[in-house]
């Protein structure tokens, strides 16, 4: 008997116009001590899947039918009270956002005894020494010092580290983890899921993993399902699956990773975006999306668009695919080509011989200081009998320079808090430098007034990260794209901006006739193709990209990858691109800087860095970067905490987690030197050969 049994588990949510199946007929199985993956799309129903087990679904949801069994009893009729004592006891579960789990107004200790005693009759004492000892199980550095401390105290790495240790307080025999490691950085979420994979391997715990991380989910998980609007398409090893993938969609999701592609070329990607559940196709829900859908004649396949498929076995996979006995024959399947047309070369990013030796941006000597002291008056303090002016500084950014050559795309890289988005918005003027220049096309422009810099907004641009917060919820998509063009050129008449917002909406996708929707109206991947019309809609030559992709499904990313490269080699754009995604930076970018505590400490050409990275924090990014081809995670361990930028550690800023510091390193400050193969770094290790 397994540990956990789902038979055709059906969810629905009753709206006004009617119910609408969230989950449609999905069956799986969890042994004890096994490891399962569950991916797809936004609006696959990972999530849902998740929280129905636990029967958490808020109304209007509801669960509609199926069985879910726990040791072979049903948690669908169990009462509230029984259930109570399953949720976070025998089955944990460990949520996307750690800051919205954790309470703000309690401190860490507080909410893990609170856990303890609710399900434990034992003391106070007890349950803080049991606290205690969970956190040294998650390596938590001073664990009693972070007992008494409050979630807002503690970095996003260590919250979540808070959140495993609450998961595993009471020896679950279940842990199920919805999107764990979504918004961390690359470095802290191989840290997250190596010391996950070894805390269940430990304890014999079963894991479920929600993810659309490929690259997490092979390194993870022994199985894994592949979901689909509502329903599992595609279950089996996960080692067979991501070698051999069996359902379109699932090669699809593959073929989308930067990883799939060789740097120059367009990215695999799946046509179109995931249906709604309340307008489901008729027959096999990815008919719509499906390059095998036709028969040789051109005409679809009837089966495919009129009969919802049965599963059908392969290997040790079961899919639920028309088609699959004919993929295992198509010589084109075999070889491994992408569901999509051959992604066709085109020379986005040139090579270090070819691009312009001619920098467009130059920044020099760049500081940037955000006061924490308040006003005049708060910064008041009596010290000694005197009264004293006290102020304090966060040192966003230490001191950068940069060029960006005309024609690049020149990525920069880092954690997060590193100063990527402070250089990103100082360059664009939305906020001033504490000191040093930056100049474009050799005019100085951190010194111009907002008048002065105007006829600069024109060639320079900006792309957001979240586009629903920088698109007027207030305002349509025909009127966003207008606004810019009435003021570059301002002698344009209306014909000629009706015109233009036509021509960018069709450049980047999206059908003119949407123009009289909302912001609120499109999916994410929409959103952000707007974001990127408006952007292009005055004809930029120079465009800073702000973590355009980080909230992107693998698909929606490689569409808006390819958009923003068949822009640059239309257009011959300039980028700046900010990310922490270093698959995408290995496939887009010609250059990378590479930031740690507001300081650049390495810069080279892209296929330089990822052939031969050369600074310690270098290789420890570059090796938590998850691949398909690796069974478990692969990453350089750093010791220690980020330091605060308030209080900066003296000589290099990385010293305190570097496995190669000496007595030199804490007290030097490190320079920017040139190697022979034309790389820039800042490291005395490097540079007295101890590296």
């Amino acid at each position: 008997m397994a540990l956990l049994e789902v038979s055709h588990l059906d969810v629905r949510f009753a709206l006004r116009q009617g119910e609408v199946r969230a989950l449609r007929d999905v069956n799986f199985t969890l042994e004890r001590g096994e490891r399962l993956g569950i991916v797809g799309e936004s609006g696959a129903g990972k999530s849902v899947a998740a929280f129905s087990l636990l029967n958490l679904i808020a109304k209007p949801g509801f669960i509609a039918g199926g069985s879910i069994k726990f040791e072979g009893k049903e948690l669908n009729s169990m009462s509230e009270r029984g259930l109570r004592k399953v949720r976070g006891n025998r089955i944990s579960m460990i949520f996307q956002d750690p800051m919205m789990t954790l309470n703000p107004v309690l401190s860490i200790g507080e909410q893990m005894v609170e856990c303890l005693k609710a399900h434990r009759r034992i003391s106070t004492k007890e349950a803080r020494a049991i606290a205690l000892d969970k956190l040294r199980q998650v390596q938590i550095p001073s664990p009693e010092k972070r007992l008494d401390q409050y979630p807002h105290e503690l970095s996003g790495g260590m919250r979540q580290r808070i959140i495993i240790a609450i998961a595993l307080l009471l020896d679950p025999d279940i842990i199920i983890a919805d999107e764990p490691t979504t918004a961390l950085d690359v470095t802290i979420q191989a840290e997250i899921m190596a010391l996950l994979l070894e805390l269940c391997e430990q304890h014999n715990v079963g894991l479920i993993l929600i993810t659309h991380d490929l690259g997490v989910v092979s390194q993870v998980t022994q199985r894994m399902l592949v979901m689909y609007a509502g329903r599992v398409i595609e279950q089996g090893p996960t080692r067979e699956i991501i070698n051999d993938p069996q359902h379109p969609y699932t090669q699809g999701l593959i073929n989308a990773l930067p990883q799939m592609a060789t740097p120059g070329e367009k990215l695999n990607q799946i046509r179109g975006s995931m249906p709604s559940l309340s307008n489901l196709p008729s027959g096999c829900a990815f008919h719509p999306r499906c390059d095998f859908i036709n028969r040789a004649d051109g005409q679809p396949r009837p089966a495919c668009t009129q009969q919802v498929p049965d599963f059908v076995e392969s290997g040790n996979c079961r899919v639920a695919c028309h088609m699959v006995a004919e993929m295992l024959e198509d010589r084109r399947l075999e070889g491994g080509e992408p569901m999509s047309a051959q992604a066709e070369t085109i020379p986005t990013m040139p090579t270090q011989n070819e691009e312009s030796s001619e920098s467009l941006l130059q920044i020099r000597g760049l500081k940037k200081r955000f006061s924490l002291s308040g006003d005049f008056l708060e910064q008041l303090r009596f010290k000694g009998g005197k009264l004293v002016r006290h102020q304090e500084y966060v040192h966003a950014i230490n001191g950068v320079n940069l060029d960006i050559k005309r024609g690049e795309a020149l990525c920069v890289v880092g954690e997060s808090g590193c100063g990527k988005s402070t250089v990103a918005r100082t360059v664009m003027g939305l906020i001033s430098p504490s000191e040093g220049e930056i100049r474009y096309d050799g005019q100085r422009i951190d010194d111009l007034s907002s008048k002065q810099l105007l006829p600069y907004r024109k060639r320079m641009q900006m792309i957001f990260q979240n586009p629903y917060a920088s698109l007027n919820p207030r305002m349509t998509i025909q009127q966003t794209l207008e606004e810019p063009l009435r003021l570059h050129p301002p002698d344009w008449n209306r014909q000629q901006i009706l015109d233009k917002v036509e021509e960018v909406m069709r450049s980047v996708g999206i059908d003119p006739d949407w123009g009289k929707r909302f912001g609120h109206e499109f999916s994410g991947g929409q959103r952000q193709r707007i974001a990127i019309a408006r952007a292009l809609a005055v004809d930029p030559e120079f465009i800073v990209a702000d973590e355009p992709i980080s909230a992107l499904d693998v698909s929606i990313q490689a569409q808006v990858l390819n958009l923003l490269m068949d822009a640059q080699r239309d257009r011959n754009l300039t980028y700046l691109f900010i990310t922490h995604d270093l698959a995408v930076v290995e496939h887009f970018g010609t250059r990378v800087a590479v930031m740690y505590l507001g300081t650049v400490c390495e810069i080279a050409t892209t296929a330089t860095l990822f052939a031969k990275p050369r600074h310690p924090y270098t290789q420890a990014l570059l090796s938590a970067i998850p691949r398909l081809e690796d069974d478990r995670p692969q990453h350089i361990r750093l010791s220690g905490e980020v330091p605060t930028p308030v209080n900066l550690p003296s000589g290099c800023v990385f010293h305190g987690r570097c496995p190669h510091a000496n007595a030199r390193c804490k007290q030097e400050i490190p320079a920017l030197r040139t190697q022979d193969d034309g790389t820039r770094v800042a490291c005395h290790a490097v540079e007295e050969g101890r590296l």
